[in-house]
């Protein structure tokens, strides 16, 4: 296994449009994974920023006109140079203007990898799961997972206390992780911009199980005992020392 050494080797260039209130944490992570970010919202500019990269990450966290159309077009430029594509849904159980735009944003390129929380798992691929916010602790069926994933030939992983990530035919389920990962904002965005830089370099499904180990594990090395402020530096910290062989050393992998 060579997941890291691929991002690495490769330092992928990743287009993130992704949630302003954590996108300097989801460019730190990058760097420090061993990939480039680029941030670029403009819709004039999106699409040809998108054919320069090497991945593309759209995350719904935030969202305006703008922003929307620049979604729109970089999905379609994604499409066109065939390059990975990471979609995390989030908050798509919290308005029917976010679910319709992540419906539309599937319409024009089948992302290579679905990411989001159960319930917003649950509301792309139709289920009927609610919550006030992005954030949601509720189970989901799975099952409807595997039939998202089969159906649309993509990648889906659902985060939460474990992460489970199929592709319709294989499913793992990844135990690593710690509750502080959750009191820091922003961690759940960064496993979606890691997981385009490493679906840039690696098979989409190994991509995916891998990084939400990587995310897990460097949460539990960060895990000092101290406050969630030094949590968060630490957790970079980590991801700039996270090695294959400390992956293969520390999965947690049912």
């Amino acid at each position: 296994m060579e997941i890291i050494k691929n991002i690495r080797e490769k330092n992928p260039l990743v287009h993130c449009i992704t949630n302003t209130v954590t996108i300097n944490d989801c460019a730190n992570a990058l760097l420090a994974i061993g990939a480039r970010p680029v941030m670029a919202e403009h819709p004039d500019e999106a699409a040809e920023i998108t054919a320069a990269a090497d991945a593309l990450l759209i995350n719904t966290g935030t969202i305006y006109p703008s922003k929307i159309e620049a979604m729109k077009r970089s999905a379609k430029a994604a499409k066109e140079k065939g390059i990975p594509f990471v979609l995390d849904c989030v908050g798509a159980m919290s308005s029917s203007v976010r679910k319709l735009l992540i419906s539309e944003l599937i319409k024009i390129n089948i992302p290579t990898i679905i990411k989001g929380n159960a319930a917003e798992i649950e509301a792309v691929t139709g289920g009927d799961a609610h919550a006030s916010g992005v954030d949601s602790t509720e189970e989901t069926d799975y099952k409807g997972a595997i039939t998202a994933a089969k159906k649309l030939g993509t990648v889906i992983m659902v985060t939460g206390e474990r992460d489970f990530i199929t592709d319709g035919e294989y499913s793992a389920i990844i135990s690593n992780g710690t509750s502080m990962l959750s009191k820091v904002t922003g961690t759940g965005c960064m496993l979606g911009c890691i997981t385009a830089a490493a679906a840039a370099a690696n098979e989409p499904l190994t991509a995916a199980k891998h990084m939400a180990a990587v995310m897990g594990i460097c949460g539990e090395r960060a895990d000092t005992g101290c406050g969630t402020g030094t949590f968060r530096i630490n957790l970079i910290d980590e991801l700039s020392l996270i090695t294959d062989e400390i992956i293969s050393d520390s999965i947690k992998e049912n």
